[in-house]
């Protein structure tokens, strides 16, 4: 019974940090396409930003851990992703969780809670990659804007499971595409 009650607790928590509008656009405060100067000054951001790991260029992710203020109980690390006038393109919020299987407990969870609240639906995506492997729920909003993803990240070697929660815009999925298509 007190499982059943965290997991209620926890996904109403999630929930509550999500924005509504044209879309799922938005979590733990911080909303897509905002300026990040909204929410971090311009001089954390130039001091704090570094190449994004995952495009070819023109992308930046700036750790905000420390700076975010809506924290939710399902991250523990906070990252955006800027473009070169400091625009969001992607909210992440990420945490370590013990096993494969508490992670996709808590996976199932939230999606179900997602899927009810918004009345959307997610479609499951697996995907070995050479260093990890993830198990992953997606939705694109109805205009194709933006992505959203809860997912499990299993990292080889390693007893180390990541719960990884982001949303993405059409933009910086294309450079991620990109990126991968290229081969590097």
């Amino acid at each position: 019974m007190k499982k059943l009650f965290v997991t209620i607790f926890l996904s109403s928590v999630l929930l509550s940090s999500v924005s509504y509008g044209a879309g799922l656009n938005g979590f733990f405060g911080i909303t897509l396409n905002d300026n990040a100067e909204d929410y971090v000054s311009s001089t954390f951001i130039e001091s704090n930003k570094g190449k994004h790991r995952e495009t070819l260029d023109g992308y930046f992710y700036l750790i905000i851990t420390d700076e975010i203020e809506n924290k939710s109980p399902y991250a523990t690390y906070y990252e955006i992703v800027v473009d070169s006038n400091n625009i969001i393109h992607s909210i992440i919020g990420t945490s370590e969780l013990l096993n494969l299987d508490v992670c996709k407990a808590v996976l199932e969870s939230v999606i179900d809670s997602l899927e009810e609240r918004h009345q959307i639906e997610f479609e499951y995506f697996e995907q070995p990659y050479p260093e990890f492997k993830i198990y992953s729920y997606f939705h694109y909003n109805n205009n194709l804007e933006n992505y959203l993803a809860v997912q499990c990240n299993e990292v080889y070697g390693e007893s180390k499971v990541n719960l990884q929660i982001y949303t993405n815009t059409f933009e910086i999925g294309g450079a991620i595409d990109e990126f991968y298509d290229s081969g590097l």
